[in-house]
């Protein structure tokens, strides 16, 4: 049940009029509405999926203002029958949005369109001031519109129970499938943030004013203001903080008079975040992400080599099919000073430590569900998912634990490398799968591997690489599959990949990394070595 009380307060209506207002953050004419819809067989009205308003200064134009769907088709989903989606657009006035808004919080009623869409977005949210990007990523931006110059002010209605749209949350896959589908028509990636499904945001961007925060000699920094030209200038004030090691480092603060002001910030260590505060209207014009200046590049040339890796694939029909992969070499040096902390880099140290035991807490995967008939295009995907792992992380090397590995399983996937001299390494058991879920150890293993290589391995550019396969009583029996990446000046970084390489996306599995690489490196490092003798070897490419 909502309320329907007209003379109790509206949460967010008066900070929204406020900020909206002609003077006070830009000189706002229009409301540009992006509604993402769901429509379900046997309902009257579409279901809100997303609803995003940009306001903006541009005059609203009389051709769009009827809602428009971008998408000609309605979008549908693999699995997810009678439901289909669209992307829809239109303008309002700043008015007739602020209308909306209260009809929203006062009668649970979303019309802005002109016609009522099924929602539950009722939970009105604080205001928020969103930063643009610095080197950290701000995850509410990937469907925010063009918050690249000072920030935005974000006021949100939130769908607590998301009762309407669950059928996108309890598959993970298809949120994940229907954000690929909406990024043909918008630059919005809703699968990076799934607690806002169901929600209506108002976007309002500052553009009273242009502003540039920039370092200085010795650590000072310097702000660069520069008025709308139908604005008013007035005074405001901006400070600056250090962080370092989640401690206040530095810090300073001045008001704002002319176009051009100098801050003096005593030295520390840290990123820093600058903010601009308007004292009239009790506003953020501006603010920062986590930022810093750079005073030194490590520089890491990749040149390309002028002679291509080439080998071939079977095509499955009897032939194959060129294959050709550009190699590099990486060279590195470093411009300026060694950047560090104060304490002769142990903090740093310390930081870094703490860091990666938090990121191994965060399990990173990809799943694989391939419906009927599609299991040759999911295997595609997830060989390309390999891949890519392979040219993000594979510069030191990339390595292949998998009992059923083969010489195939290693043309798809190792030999697109394209790092010069890399560490490539796969470790077979010999096993190959059979009828009625058996597995059996081949006699003629090496012989067929060497003989697919032989086929198909081409001119081994720039690879070096080692295949070996567990034969008789040495080292052990194992059966997990990893594809593991030994780093300089890391720990290593490991994969499991829920199913051997040959099996990839054909059946339900699980790309994920795992929590510790190092120990999943080490395992696989000891029983390589264990499998040193010349019976083990089954194939190797020296890397000219």
């Amino acid at each position: 049940m909502y309320p329907n009380e007209t003379s109790a307060p509206l949460p967010n209506i008066d900070s929204l009029r406020k900020a909206t207002a002609h003077g006070v953050l830009g000189f706002f004419r229009r409301a540009e509405v992006i509604e993402i819809l769901a429509f379900k067989k046997g309902n009257a009205q579409p279901i809100n999926v997303f609803t995003l308003v940009a306001i903006d200064e541009e005059e609203p134009t009389k051709t769009n203002t009827s809602p428009q769907f971008l998408n000609e088709k309605r979008l549908s989903l693999p699995g997810l029958s009678g439901i289909t989606f669209g992307v829809c657009r239109y303008e309002r006035t700043i008015e007739h949005l602020l209308q909306a808004i209260e009809r929203l919080t006062r009668d649970h009623i979303w019309d802005l369109s002109g016609k009522a869409v099924l929602q539950e977005a009722s939970t009105a949210q604080p205001p928020i001031f969103v930063s643009p990007n610095s080197f950290q990523e701000i995850p509410i931006n990937s469907i925010l519109k063009n918050n690249f110059w000072n920030g935005s002010h974000v006021f949100e209605w939130a769908d607590a129970e998301k009762r309407l749209i669950s059928h996108l949350l309890t598959e993970p896959q298809r949120l994940q499938m229907l954000s690929e589908a909406i990024t043909e028509y918008l630059p919005i990636r809703l699968a990076t943030l799934s607690d806002r499904i169901g929600n209506i945001i108002v976007q309002v961007p500052v553009n009273i004013l242009m502003t540039r925060f920039s370092g200085a000699q010795h650590g000072d920094f310097v702000l660069e203001t520069g008025w709308h030209p139908r604005a008013k200038a007035r005074p405001l004030r901006t400070t600056i903080e250090l962080e370092f090691d989640n401690l206040i480092t530095g810090y300073c603060s001045a008001v704002v008079l002319n176009e051009r002001t100098e801050l003096s910030m005593p030295p520390g260590s840290g990123s820093h975040r600058a903010t601009l505060w308007d004292d009239e209207h009790q506003l953020l014009l501006a603010a920062t992400g986590p930022s810093a200046f750079v005073r030194s590049v490590h520089l890491n040339f990749q040149p390309i080599a002028p002679e291509p890796r080439i080998f071939s694939l079977p095509d499955g029909k009897g032939g194959d099919t060129p294959q050709r992969v550009s190699i590099h070499t990486s060279i590195e040096s470093l411009v300026g000073a060694v950047d560090s902390d104060e304490r002769g880099g142990w903090t740093e140290g310390r930081i870094y430590k703490s860091e990666t035991a938090r990121q191994a807490k965060e399990r990173q995967f990809v799943q694989y569900l391939p419906e009927p008939g599609r299991q040759r295009e999911e295997h595609d995907r997830a060989v390309a998912d390999i891949r890519n792992l392979i040219v993000r992380y594979g510069e030191s090397g990339a390595w292949l634990w998998d009992p059923y590995l083969s010489a195939l399983d290693i043309l798809e996937t190792l030999f697109f490398s394209p790092h010069h001299g890399a560490d490539l390494r796969g470790l077979s058991a010999r096993k190959t799968a059979c009828e009625d879920d058996c597995v059996v150890v081949e006699d003629d293993y090496m012989s067929r591997q060497q003989a697919q290589f032989g086929s198909f391995a081409g001119n081994l550019y720039g690879l070096k690489l080692e295949f070996r396969a567990r034969s008789g009583p040495a080292g052990w029996n194992f059966h997990d599959r990893f594809l593991i990446f030994p780093q300089k000046r890391k720990g290593a970084l490991a994969w499991s990949l829920g199913t051997s390489v040959n099996s990839l996306g054909k059946a339900h599995h699980i790309l994920q990394r795992v929590d510790d690489g190092q120990i999943v490196m080490d395992a696989f490092d000891e029983l390589w070595r264990a499998l040193n003798a010349p019976e083990h070897l089954v194939w190797r490419s020296t890397g000219a």
